[in-house]
């Protein structure tokens, strides 16, 4: 469960979804509930990054039912606020905003009032998306209260945001404008460089809705710098789109064609990785942006200079921008299917290295063991002539000693009862003993 979760932070979801079929199939009957729970919340951030939020709904449901059936009402309130979001992504609001008040109702009673704000944000975004604006500015201040209270910076900044894009929806752009620089403001002091490229952008959007061209330039220029500093490619995205308003606002159609080309360039690498049906969307889509960038640059030219040649120059310019935005896209899906053929051989060549890994480790264990086998060969073999010596050495005492004993045997025979024994009888008694002296 673990290990999916880190492939997960780092990106590698293929990893990441091995390794939670895996922790998955190791469940059993006994397997404590709580651990089933989280590994059914890791497993659906994976899904909900995928897309596969009604698979996403499946999984929190099955949460929420563990989380009932041991009480554990914090989990029971999470599985309710994550099965909210999901619907909401589907677009179903109803049902969204009913597990909203339900995860809000428990995250009350336990009490666990940071969670009870998060259900107040997201409450905030469904009435927004319902167009219910007096509940989504109620608790949006709800929330704003608290976390300036409690020092949650952050959190506080997020939601100023929002609430600025309440009032930009309202037409209340001086207003929006203030709390968008008091969230930049706080996005500064905690060097969040992504959150202070979001809040330049919007400020530099309304400045451009109020027609404040100068000052909408310099927030969608400083934005632009700060997102390109941490690759933010999206926030890039919506400041080449704000750029190409702004081209239109000073009346420069040359710098408008090539402000859209950049947008349209850097739409298509962020979506190059999609399937077919998304590039082929994309490029019908992209065609009628063509056409309507055609036709409005032909008006202006038109309005400028009445001349033939400029008109079919502009032509000319619009079909070569076409043409060459036209390869970039197939380049764009070719190097998408290059990098994906790249990966799986990596992943062979992985797989190669391991079973040769594998092989080698075996042989070396056996290698290891045979070499384990001779040398206990070598050692019965050293003690079976250890002992075959020392019975070999035994044999021989043994048959010395019969040997002196028989000796023995023949001096005493010469001793006749009554008699004195001979001088050399003696003799052979002492050299008998001493043999057996220096035997012994």
């Amino acid at each position: 469960n673990q290990e999916g979760v880190s492939y997960d932070d780092s990106g590698d979801y293929l990893n990441s979804q091995k390794s939670f079929t895996k922790a998955n199939s190791l469940l059993t009957p006994t397997t404590d509930t709580v651990v089933r729970i989280r590994l059914l919340f890791n497993m659906t951030e994976l899904l909900k990054k995928q897309g596969k939020f009604e698979e996403c709904i499946a999984n929190y449901y099955e949460a929420a039912k563990l989380a009932q059936l041991i009480g554990d009402s914090a989990r029971l309130g999470l599985a309710y606020y994550n099965i909210s979001a999901a619907h909401m992504l589907l677009k179903r609001t109803e049902v969204a905003s009913n597990y909203n008040l339900m995860a809000q109702e428990i995250f009350k009673n336990i009490p666990d009032t940071e969670r009870l704000m998060n259900c107040y944000v997201q409450y905030y975004v469904i009435n927004k998306y319902k167009n219910n604006m007096p509940l989504a500015k109620e608790y949006l201040n709800k929330a704003l209260k608290y976390y300036e209270e409690h020092n949650y910076m952050r959190n506080f900044s997020i939601c100023l945001n929002n609430y600025g894009n309440i009032l930009s929806d309202e037409k209340k752009y001086d207003e929006a404008i203030h709390f968008y620089i008091k969230s930049l403001s706080i996005s500064k002091s905690l060097n969040d460089q992504f959150s202070m490229a979001i809040r330049l952008g919007n400020i530099g959007e309304l400045y451009l809705t109020k027609g404040q061209l100068d000052s909408a330039k310099f927030y969608i220029d400083s934005s632009m710098s700060v997102a390109k500093e941490i690759k933010a490619q999206e926030t890039i995205l919506y400041n080449l789109e704000r750029l190409v308003d702004y081209q239109k606002k000073i009346g420069n159609p040359d710098s408008v064609l090539r402000a859209t080309e950049q947008f349209n360039n850097l739409k298509i690498e962020l979506l190059k990785l999609e399937s077919s049906d998304i590039v082929q969307g994309i490029e019908e889509k992209y065609k009628n942006e063509l056409e309507l960038i055609k036709v409005n640059s032909k008006l202006e030219l038109l309005k400028k200079d009445k001349l033939v040649a400029k008109k079919e120059q502009e032509r000319a310019n619009l079909i070569l921008y076409f043409v060459i935005s036209i390869s970039l896209l197939i380049i764009g899906v070719s190097y998408a299917l290059y990098r994906n053929q790249k990966r799986i051989r990596t992943i062979d060549k992985e797989l190669h290295t391991k079973e040769r890994e594998i092989l080698e480790s075996g042989n070396r264990l056996a290698q290891a063991e045979l070499k384990n086998k001779e040398d206990e060969k070598k050692r019965l073999e050293e003690e079976l002539n250890f002992k075959r010596q020392e019975l070999i050495s035994f044999s021989l005492n043994l048959s010395e000693r019969e040997k002196y004993s028989d000796n023995l045997k023949a001096v005493f025979s010469e001793i006749k009862a009554g008699e004195v024994p001979k001088p050399d009888v003696f003799q052979k008694l002492r050299s008998l003993l001493y043999g057996i002296n220096n035997n012994s």
